[in-house]
């Protein structure tokens, strides 16, 4: 504090709060005069509470406080401070309060004389408060380190300053606990991980796998345990080599070998082993893998199992052959998951488009998948479905005649006109027909529909204008061959699907 410490403030902080005054007045701040007046004129415990605490009183004060109180605090203040006498401090290392005992435990003064009296504490609190304070020499660590009571052995972890060789002890030690609390202290080297990992023992293996990171040599050691519980644990978390993959894809238990199919970069030769594995638990899980080759896919077909065959139907990198060969043999249900995959080609969608039932074509239709490439015979079966949904997707067709397209621009359901006004090949007359539709998407549809034609319409004859102008002028008889009204021919249209003309 910069300014004069006054008595009378001094006494009034001490007594309204001996801690916060500790805290308050630094050391070095008190002149020692004014400490040792405080001692000789003011008995109370507040008082010595205050200087048996104050890191810049007088030993000699200290030993008058030692002298003359009875309370535990003041005692326990007095072994915590440094200046304390080392008399002082064994006579309180044998104090009958374990409170006090404690705190002789606890300060970074201790003398290794008093250090060996607390090690030999009935109580086990103070001994373990001993083994936790860096200020004790390695003779007391490895007196600490043979405790009968396992807890004093762990505290001694908590020291900054343990002797190695006492830490190795503690790896080894005869209580599991104590020997897991080593395996997991921070202070593990690699070389400590790899010599137990390399001991084979369950216990110690499975204690350095609950360790978060573990060095790659480590992790090869458990990997390579002869244990399985280890094995399953260790291999999810190793990128395997390829040499690796090949000896546990070949390994006798079931778990070890579904672990690998997990593994992201699975060389194909490895693929292959696994596709031909006995369990059929494996095949599946290598049915799921996100780069299945070729081969293997085709090996896993060849098994004719179901479930399989829906794994690989929903493993969206299964290899597009491998889909090729389950489309062909057109089953209802690979039809059906062969719908739900991404990114169909035209070729899949014909086979489902023939093969399928109308669930799996409702599915399509659903999903929004263009279908153009239908065939006549399935459009015009499919128009005059009970389902609009299906209707509409009859519309899509490219090979659709003119007279269903005339019959599909009547359907009641707009979703059905709709298909018909998006036609490229829908007549004119229709579109010009469906432009009047009382459903207003249908209209925008059918009038964009003509204005793309009479777009193109019109950059053809500016084509052709500017490539010969002579022939450009219209003919005297354009009007003669205007086309007839859109209901006209529509209606014509309708009768020859119908057969009523």
């Amino acid at each position: 504090m910069d300014e004069p410490i006054n008595k009378a403030t001094l006494l009034a902080q001490i007594l309204a709060d001996p801690t916060a005054a500790l805290k308050a007045f630094r050391p070095g701040t008190i002149p020692v005069q004014l400490i040792r007046e405080l001692a000789s004129d003011h008995a109370t415990y507040d008082v010595q509470r205050f200087l048996a605490g104050y890191l810049d009183t007088p030993s000699r004060v200290l030993e008058e406080l030692f002298a003359k109180t009875s309370s535990i605090e003041v005692l326990a203040a007095l072994a915590e401070n440094q200046r304390t006498p080392k008399t002082i401090l064994q006579q309180l290392a044998r104090h009958e309060r374990s409170e006090v005992r404690c705190a002789v435990a606890t300060g970074k003064a201790i003398s290794p004389q008093t250090a060996l009296i607390l090690s030999e504490d009935p109580d086990a609190n103070v001994r373990a408060t001993l083994a936790e304070n860096s200020a004790i020499t390695p003779r007391v660590q490895t007196i600490l380190s043979d405790d009968p009571v396992p807890f004093v052995r762990a505290s001694l972890l908590k020291s900054p300053r343990l002797d190695n060789e006492i830490y190795k002890a503690l790896c080894d030690d005869r209580d599991v606990t104590v020997q897991a609390k080593a395996l997991l202290a921070p202070r593990i080297s690699a070389d400590i991980q790899l010599q137990w990992a390399d001991t084979d023992e369950l216990f110690p293996q499975l204690v350095l796998l609950a360790r978060k990171q573990l060095p790659d040599p480590v992790l090869e050691s458990l990997c390579l345990s002869t244990h399985p519980e280890v094995q399953l644990q260790a291999i999810p978390r190793k990128n395997l080599s390829a040499d690796e993959m090949l000896g546990f894809a070949r390994h006798q238990d079931i778990a070890v070998r579904s672990l690998v199919c997990r593994q992201e970069e699975l060389p194909a030769i490895v693929q292959q082993i696994l596709a031909n594995d006995p369990e059929h638990a494996v095949r599946m899980q290598l049915a799921r893998h996100p780069r299945l080759s070729h081969d293997a896919a085709l090996k896993l077909i060849s098994y004719g199992n179901p479930e399989i065959i829906l794994a690989l139907l929903q493993n969206p990198a299964s290899p597009p052959a491998a889909i090729a060969v389950l489309a062909e043999t057109h089953d209802q249900l690979a039809l059906k998951l062969l719908a739900a995959r991404p990114n169909l080609n035209d070729e899949l969608i014909a086979i489902i488009l023939q093969y399928a039932d109308d669930d799996t074509l409702y599915h399509l239709a659903f999903r929004g998948i263009p279908c153009h490439g239908m065939s006549a015979l399935i459009a015009k079966r499919l128009a005059d479905h009970p389902l609009p949904t299906l209707r509409a997707l009859a519309a899509q067709s490219r090979q659709l005649p003119v007279a269903i397209i005339a019959k599909l621009s009547q359907d009641t359901a707009s979703a059905v006109r709709l298909a018909i006004a998006r036609h490229p090949d829908a007549p004119e007359a229709i579109l010009q027909h469906l432009v009047l539709d009382n459903d207003d998407e249908v209209q925008d549809a059918a009038y964009d529909a003509l204005q793309q034609r009479a777009d193109a319409a019109r950059q053809r004859v500016m084509a052709r204008h500017l490539s010969t102008p002579e022939d450009s002028a219209p003919a005297a008889n354009d009007d003669a061959t205007a086309p007839a009204s859109a209901g006209g021919i529509l209606k014509r249209l309708i009768r020859k699907v119908t057969g009523d003309g």
